[in-house]
């Protein structure tokens, strides 16, 4: 790959060529009126191999220079280049100069290969203060066809680099990238890992030192080195040897963990459940959780009837209502059909031991989300939350998205903190579910087991037995009515505990674990621990393994 710079293309022609470049449109010329071909002569009619047009439409699979090594040139030196087209055929081929051409120039920047394949371009090294430079001749066909030689220019020799790195770090080394780029200092260069210039090599292991053949000897070079993109150093060479093999030794350290880039699936796992978390969190937070099914009144009887009468179909239906629980006494008729002793909490108890049998244990995997990074700020994340102890995040009363802190140490140790807020009753009532159509075999929902429990069937009967004439509760409502009646108000309290507005909880913690780094310095996983407080008028710690990986999307 060569590393960016400006294009040289069709540059001036120094004096000696002009005449040179006359004489060979005149026997261009010539050649068209002969009926000849030529490789110059880029915009005559040329029949190409298939018997097309002036160059085959299509582009050809490969170019390559021949030879492929790299050129060494004086200053001011003149050299043919040959590019070869596979298959053969004719084609326009582009020729451009990237990186420090200087004064460096082609005699064209474009030319038709001949019916073998073949196109030259005559290249003239630059002159003067700065002669001393690495260049690079690209050939292109279309915009994906490409070809590049290195050239190395220098009136003083040319030497071969062995490039070795000295590296600390920890991150694995599959392979070293080694440079060399003339006329300049590490200091002047950007930081951090730098694409291949002019003139680079590849290592085949770690353990092999990279080997820079053509180094222009003279001017000050900086020497590149990198594994991947994820560690990097520089070293400045003032004097080289020609015709000898020099050994310079670069510094390489690894690149901060760019966590500005980072997208991590992250799970914390749970060890075991506190031996206090019953009492000191479910047990207060469970009977808050179920007190709004007992409306304001604190009694269930009363939230009950109250709830199916706001559940009639309009204003006169609920004034029947109203009329036969006053006449008929239906407040007493149902205290009785529960049984005196629980009728007051029959709808609370219930919900009460489910949720506090859901809540009693809590599962091995107690949080799942994506960590993602915050615009460019250093140390700012978000967490996705999706689940909280086997709960959807949302419905467990958690925000969605989180602002957390994220942060590495040198060692590639990642550190993940966040303070979350939460309604430990959201989680409660989703925990319950479980537990209720467990207990209720044919319900579904929480209000279906109540139904269950409560005997809304039979209540509806008690109902509409108290009632003259019998088997209608009120005027247009008979037991089926008073059923239905029934089930939509215990949905509806159950709605109410769910949307309640009790008491907000934090869950803070903080994450460490050991990253592995992908090729561009980013995280791809991690593995660690974590430690953390649920504060909900009691304080409880908690803990277990963390673990963070790129999602499957992204992969």
């Amino acid at each position: 790959m060569a590393y960016p710079g400006r294009d040289n293309i069709g540059g001036a022609l120094p004096a000696g060529w002009r005449n040179l470049a006359v004489a060979s449109v005149v026997v261009s010329g010539l050649g068209l009126l002969l009926g000849c071909s030529s490789e110059a002569s880029s915009g005559a009619s040329i029949a190409s191999g298939s018997g097309g047009s002036a160059a085959d439409s299509t582009a050809p699979s490969s170019l390559q220079f021949e030879p492929q090594s790299s050129l060494t040139l004086a200053p001011g030196e003149t050299r043919e280049l040959v590019v070869r087209a596979v298959p053969t055929g004719q084609y326009v081929v582009d020729f451009a100069l990237l990186g420090d051409a200087e004064n460096a120039s082609l005699d064209r920047s474009q030319s038709v290969t001949s019916e073998n394949g073949t196109a030259r371009v005559l290249l003239t090294a630059p002159t003067g203060s700065r002669a001393v430079t690495t260049f690079t001749v690209r050939a292109s066909v279309g915009p994906a066809v490409r070809a590049q030689v290195a050239v190395s220019v220098s009136e003083a020799g040319f030497a071969t680099l062995q490039v070795v790195p000295s590296y600390g770090g920890t991150r694995p080394v599959d392979s070293w990238v080694a440079s060399v780029r003339t006329g300049t200092d590490c200091a002047s260069l950007p930081s951090g890992p730098l694409p291949e210039a002019d003139l680079s090599a590849a290592s085949a292991d770690a353990e092999s030192p990279p080997l820079i053949e053509d180094v222009p000897v003279g001017g000050v070079l900086a020497v590149t080195m990198r594994a991947g993109f994820y560690a990097s150093g520089c070293a400045d060479i003032l004097e080289l040897i020609a015709d000898h093999d020099n050994v310079v030794e670069v510094p390489v350290t690894d690149v901060p963990l760019r966590l500005d880039q980072t997208e991590l699936d992250v799970v914390l796992e749970l060890d075991e459940t506190p031996a206090e978390w019953f009492e000191l969190i479910v047990e207060p937070l469970a009977a808050e959780t179920a007190e709004p099914l007992a409306g304001e009144t604190g009694n269930d009887v009363v939230a009950l009837l109250d709830a199916m009468q706001a559940s009639t179909v309009d204003a006169n239906d609920n004034d029947a209502f109203a009329e036969a629980r006053t006449t008929q006494q239906w407040d007493e008729a149902l205290a009785a059909f529960w049984g005196e002793a629980a009728a007051t909490r029959k709808l609370r108890d219930a919900a009460l031991g489910w949720i506090q049998a859901g809540a009693e244990q809590l599962p091995d995997e107690m949080l799942r989300g994506t960590l993602s990074p915050v615009g460019a700020v250093a140390g700012d994340a978000s967490l996705n939350l999706d689940s909280f102890a086997g709960v959807n995040a949302v419905h467990a009363g958690f925000s969605l998205d989180n602002r957390v802190s994220w942060d590495a140490d040198p060692d590639d140790t990642v550190l993940l903190g966040a303070t979350l807020s939460w309604r430990p009753s959201r989680w409660m009532t989703e925990a319950a579910v479980d537990e209720a159509v467990e207990e209720v075999s044919a319900a579904a929902t929480v209000p279906e087991a109540l139904a269950g429990i409560v005997d809304c069937e039979g209540i509806a009967t008690a109902l509409a037995g108290a009632a003259d004439p019998p088997d209608l509760a009120y005027t247009g409502c008979d037991v089926v009515c008073a059923q239905s009646l029934c089930e939509a108000a215990l949905s509806e309290l159950w709605r109410q505990v769910r949307t309640a507005p009790t008491a907000w909880a934090t869950l803070s913690l903080t994450a460490v674990g050991a990253a592995t780094v992908d090729e561009d310095a980013r995280p791809e996983s991690f593995e660690g621990t974590w430690l953390g407080t649920v504060e909900a008028g009691a304080t409880v710690s908690l803990g277990g393994a963390a673990r963070g990986s790129v999602p499957a999307s992204a992969q």
